[in-house]
Formats: structure tokens, sequence, C-alpha cells
């Protein structure tokens, strides 16, 4: 069975504990799918980043009107014309698929989170930050991805009761092989291995300071999982020994990333705060 094709069911699936055939305990979740579906959009070229700040891309590849148009400096305008972010942090909307303008209505409105994104950022009166975004009701998020995962056969529920009063839903992967093949293009993309998967996004990005090119799913699945504290990554020590690999990743995942450890840390103050 091939890999669903977005980045927050791939997440999702990357959360799946194959040892125990359940979900790994990761309070996170919400704000990490939330992060990786930013990150597809950004990728496809349906968003781009204006100095810090999430801006809808129109099909004529402008920004959107709700939005105003983005104030570049002519250091910024010249960053984009080149096609990178000038700020490093991710691509500028000529890194579209090619041979189609970046638009909300190409294949990102497949997946249900894009999709709700998309209508989130377009109804917003004016631009937010990334940090906003990632962090904006990602109750629920969760169950939007376990479902489009269900509806596309890769996964099982099965709904129970707790003691015979608590709803819950378990989880069950239809290919375990599928997983392990994304866990290890992950792991390729975390220890410099050079690996044979192609990705599914136009080109392939280079991570900085490793020597190769990478994929950009996996690498940018890499830096997701790791600034979320989900499964192998949610250690602190796994994370503290990878760190310059992690910074590389982060390069070619763009700022959802770090948005997400931001929200990451503030709810685990919250939670310490009481």
């Amino acid at each position: 069975m091939e890999p669903p094709s977005s980045l927050p069911a791939q997440l999702f699936l990357l959360a799946y504990d194959l040892e125990h055939n359940r979900m790994h305990r990761s309070p996170y979740l919400g704000l990490s799918l939330r992060a990786a579906a930013l990150t597809d959009l950004l990728h496809q070229g349906v968003i781009a980043d204006d100095n810090g700040r999430v801006l809808l891309v129109t099909p004529s590849g402008g920004t959107s009107a709700a939005h105003g148009p983005a104030r570049h400096s002519p250091a910024r305008r010249g960053a984009t014309q080149r096609g990178r972010s000038p700020h490093g942090r991710g691509p500028q909307p000529s890194s579209a698929r090619p041979g189609r303008p970046p638009s909300s209505a190409g294949a990102s409105s497949t997946d249900p989170l894009h999709a709700k994104l998309i209508t989130e950022i377009a109804a917003s009166g004016r631009e937010r930050s990334w940090r906003y975004w990632v962090g904006r009701r990602p109750r629920g998020t969760d169950r939007i991805v376990r479902q489009h995962l269900a509806d596309g056969g890769w996964i099982r529920l099965e709904h129970r009761r707790i003691i015979g009063i608590i709803p819950a839903t378990g989880v069950t992967v239809r290919d375990r092989v599928m997983v392990l093949r994304l866990q290890h293009a992950v792991d390729e993309a975390l220890r410099g291995t050079p690996g044979s998967s192609r990705s599914r996004s136009p080109g392939r990005a280079a991570v900085a300071g490793a020597g190769h090119t990478a994929d950009p799913a996996p690498a940018s699945l890499a830096a997701l999982l790791a600034a979320g504290q989900i499964g192998a990554l949610r250690g602190r020590r796994v994370r503290r020994e990878l760190r310059h690999r992690l910074a590389a990743v982060e390069m070619v995942a763009g700022p959802a990333v770090p948005a997400l450890r931001a929200a990451v840390r503030s709810q685990q103050s919250a939670a310490a705060a009481g």
C-alpha cells in the first residue's frame, strides 16, 4: 500500500506505535498536525511567508486581497525573485508545482486539514503569524486526520467505551510495512544516509551541511516530529544528540517548525503553572 500524500496524514501514521499497536502518547499531536499542514501548503505554493506572517497566494501568484499586498523591502524582493525565502526558512510562491499556478483550489483541497486551514486563513481579516495558525484550536485536529486515513483505508478504527462509560477510539494501521518505510525515510533524513525514495514534491531540497540532498517530505517530517515531541523524538536526550541534523532539516521544512516548538513550550509552561 502506498502512503498518503499529505504531511499531516504521514505524520499521524508516524505517531503510531508499531510495537504496542496503538498511538503514541502525544499531547502535542494536534499542534503538530496543523504545523504539518502549513508546511505542506507552503511547499505547494498555496501560502507564503512574509516577514514571519502567513499569506494566502492567489492563482496569479500574488497574495490574497484579504490580506493586502505583501510588504517587500528591496532586499526581500530580490530574495523572492531568486525563488527562496528571504529568511531561508521556506520557499516563496515561485516554488509551486511546475505547470500549475498556486491556488487554494488545487490538490490541497483533497486533504481535509489542508482545506480547513485554507478556509481559516482566507477568512482571517489580517495577516497572522505562523505561531497563531499552528496554535489556533488544535483540539479535534487529530480526529480530522484520523477519519481521512480511515476513509482512505490506511487505518481501521474501533469505537468502544472504557469501563462502559468513557468513549474511546482505537486505531490500527492496515499496512505495517508502509509505516516502517515512512520511519526509514525519516531516519535517513536525520542520520544523513542517502536514500533512494522519491519526493512527492517537485525537485529535492538541499539539507544544509548534510553533504547530499534529501526529500523535502521526510526531512520536514523529521523536523515536525522533533518539534512536536512525538514518538522516538519525544525524549530530550535524543533531540539534543541530533540537534545539528534537526537544525538542517528544519531549514527544509520552513517556519511552521519553530512556530510549533514555541506552541509546545507555551503549553508546557501553562501546564507547569497550573
